[in-house]
């Protein structure tokens, strides 16, 4: 029954939840064959994402992320996982973007939140604005932090210059950080 899929869903978020990732990671993909015609495939595939994700395997994380986009495109799941490509710069690529050196790179920290929702929020703010902005995930040992950064500056002069405009044109604190 329906009911069976949500019950089963609850628990991979509570094993997610408890940071038992291997666990949530079986249930996943035993779900995933199990109930191949079920309307909750695109929250279970989106929840393994999340779980491959917190396991450092983003190979396998973008490979869901692009089932998500193909497969269930108007989902909920389906945008954020787009959303979620187009953070890390996978626009339709089939190689990962080139990293650029961390070394002399500066940007601006707008936010940190430990509801990633919120963090997408000003996400697409900042990028309605014009600013390139990052999600990054922190996570710690009693809670998780999503941290919003926008833009990318040579120099910590340029950095906090863009900066102290944000501050005083859309009235967003700021902190510059050395990337």
């Amino acid at each position: 029954s329906s009911l069976a899929g949500w019950a089963e869903l609850g628990l991979i978020d509570a094993l997610y939840m408890r940071q038992d990732y291997p666990a949530a990671q079986q249930r996943c993909q035993e779900f995933l064959q199990a109930r191949s015609s079920s309307d909750l495939l695109p929250l279970v595939l989106f929840r393994l994402f999340e779980i491959r994700e917190a396991r450092g395997d983003r190979t396998a994380a973008v490979e869901i992320l692009k089932r998500l986009v193909s497969s269930y495109p108007e989902t909920y799941q389906g945008k954020q996982a787009q959303r979620q490509l187009t953070e890390w710069g996978w626009d339709d690529a089939e190689e990962p973007p080139e990293e650029e050196p961390a070394e002399g790179n500066y940007t601006i920290q707008v936010g940190a939140f430990s509801k990633r929702s919120n963090a997408l929020n000003l996400q697409s703010q900042l990028q309605s604005w014009g600013y390139q902005v990052e999600l990054i995930k922190r996570a710690g040992r009693h809670r998780t932090l999503y941290l919003v950064w926008a833009g990318r500056y040579r120099t910590r002069e340029q950095a906090l210059h863009e900066a102290e405009k944000l501050e005083r044109e859309r009235g967003l604190p700021y902190q510059v950080i050395q990337r």
